[in-house]
């Protein structure tokens, strides 16, 4: 019975360190297929960390050159503005300028209108006095055969004396 007890023994020894040896197997299975999935879902985790940064650095770096062409636009708008009042200061000056060349020109006209009219009553006031110069030499000659006349009237009238 010492052999039957130490079979039996053995067996149950055989059979709980089996038993243990199949339990710690099937525990570290388990824990293995856990770690393996939180493993998998660690680099799936990380894979989504490293895009999201990826995002975020290019998000960054659109916020900066979105800062600098903001910057720029409002550089060039101003830029324009300047030049458009620039413009319209130009443009009023030019108009103003062209006012009075304008006003001058009518005055010019007016003056020349005004120193015509004395030329024509000048020219008038010429004829009349060069009618009158040949009415007068006209009637320097009709006096002067007066005269001649009257001068050899005399003299022949001295002579008689």
């Amino acid at each position: 019975m010492n052999d039957q007890q130490f079979v039996n023994e053995y067996i149950r020894v055989l059979n709980e360190t089996l038993s243990e040896a199949f339990n710690k197997n099937l525990v570290m299975q388990a824990q293995l297929a856990v770690s393996k999935k939180v493993g998998d879902k660690t680099a799936e985790l990380e894979a989504k960390l490293q895009n999201l940064t990826n995002l975020s650095s290019d998000n960054n770096a659109l916020q900066s050159q979105i800062g600098a062409l903001t910057s720029q636009l409002e550089q060039t708008r101003s830029s324009l503005e300047q030049r458009t009042s620039h413009t319209e200061t130009f443009k009023r000056d030019l108009v103003d300028a062209r006012n009075q060349l304008k006003n001058a020109l009518d005055n010019l006209e007016k003056e020349r209108l005004s120193h015509n009219a004395k030329v024509d009553s000048l020219n008038v006031e010429i004829e009349s006095l060069k009618k009158e110069v040949e009415e007068l030499k006209s009637k320097k000659k009709k006096n002067g055969k007066v005269l001649n006349t009257l001068e050899n009237s005399i003299y022949v009238s001295n002579d008689t004396f």
